[in-house]
């Protein structure tokens, strides 16, 4: 529990996809600790936020991953099958966490997604450095 302008503040816990690109692996976790337990899971100390690409109607979701994934030359990744690698278009590197979110209230929510849902439209990488 952490305090925010003295008063405690609980966080839930949520139903989440974890990516591990270097397992070839996706797996529905539980998080409870919001943003700050992200790191641990993630496995980093500097998070970057993408809205991610499975967004429809009433389903938010957001990704969280490893801000410093290029600058530590990490070598596996992801990308969304719908959308081309090349040399300007990079996957995404290490690990990352999909969790819905309000975007009214910016509070984080249980995703819709399924992992079965999420690896038929992901490819896993190997990057050569």
């Amino acid at each position: 529990m952490e305090t925010t302008n003295n008063k405690p503040t609980t966080f839930k816990t949520v139903k989440a996809l974890f990516i591990e690109p270097s397992k070839g692996r996706i797996s529905q976790i539980e998080i409870t600790g919001g943003f700050p337990a992200l790191y641990d899971i993630v496995g980093c100390r500097m998070l970057e936020t993408v809205r991610s690409c499975w967004q429809m109607d009433g389903n938010n979701e957001m990704m969280y991953l490893d801000e410093e994934g290029r600058l530590k030359k990490l070598e596996f990744g992801f990308q969304h099958s719908l959308v081309n690698v090349d040399q300007f278009n990079f996957p995404y590197l290490g690990n990352c966490v999909i969790m819905g979110r309000n975007w009214e209230t910016g509070e984080d929510m249980d995703t819709k997604l399924t992992a079965e849902y999420v690896g038929n439209l992901i490819r896993f990488y190997k990057i050569q450095n």
